[in-house]
């Protein structure tokens, strides 16, 4: 199990490294491995307080480098919610109960995202289990691909989600139209992969991983 945290500026044109939570400190399968992403970890694999904020500190660093000033917008989940004091970025958060609404990460691009990577998966397993070759997903495989799915999101995507959520561009470009599932497979394949696994639609298949608990909780002491 693997958590992921996301973040890209509203046109598409920057995003940043992934960051990465899993359970193990120091995977041995990754010490060699050259991916352009970052890694954190505890025993539920969880985003906490603590990553969190060292995760934005380091942010905040790269921008104070370069002289940048940013706007941040955050969930206001619990992970998020004591944040120590930034120079170059300043925190907004969403208000409560509106992240499906307003969270732009949430209207389309976490969604490529996955879609992409399970795609991926599902072309090796069937790929193999055609050859008779046994399959290994392991932490490496997902790794390497959800950084290069990452990288292969188009900033028309990124772009078009922002609008989706209320956010407003100075231009004059017309948006690209938002379709619900712009990664579905072509039909065959996933004909292929419902015969051979006995797979669900690959809508279901995309967010089975939907009600995961992927944060630490508040206690009754920080909620009060």
């Amino acid at each position: 199990r693997v958590s992921v945290l996301f973040c890209c500026n509203m046109d598409g044109t920057e995003k940043t490294n992934l960051l990465l939570i899993g359970k193990a400190k120091r995977p041995m399968c990754l010490r060699k491995v050259h991916v352009p992403v970052d890694w954190a970890s505890n025993k539920s694999a969880w985003m906490t307080r603590d990553i969190f904020n060292k995760w934005l500190l380091d942010f905040d660093g790269r921008l104070k480098k370069e002289k940048r000033k940013v706007l941040l917008f955050l969930d206001n989940c619990s992970s998020h919610m004591q944040v120590p004091e930034l120079q170059s970025t300043k925190v907004v958060y969403f208000p409560p109960c509106t992240t499906l609404k307003l969270q732009p990460i949430d209207q389309g691009i976490v969604h490529s995202v996955k879609s992409r990577y399970r795609m991926r998966l599902a072309e090796r397993l069937l790929y193999n289990m055609q050859r008779n070759i046994d399959s290994v997903i392991d932490l490496k495989f997902a790794v390497q691909v959800v950084s290069a799915v990452w990288e292969q999101v188009e900033a028309r995507v990124i772009k078009n989600c922002f609008r989706k959520a209320g956010f407003v561009f100075n231009d004059s470009e017309e948006p690209v139209p938002l379709v619900d599932n712009p990664d579905e497979p072509e039909p065959g394949f996933w004909e292929a992969v419902e015969k051979a696994f006995g797979s669900e639609d690959f809508s279901d298949y995309v967010n089975i991983d939907a009600d995961v608990v992927r944060t630490e909780q508040l206690t009754d002491e920080e909620i009060v």
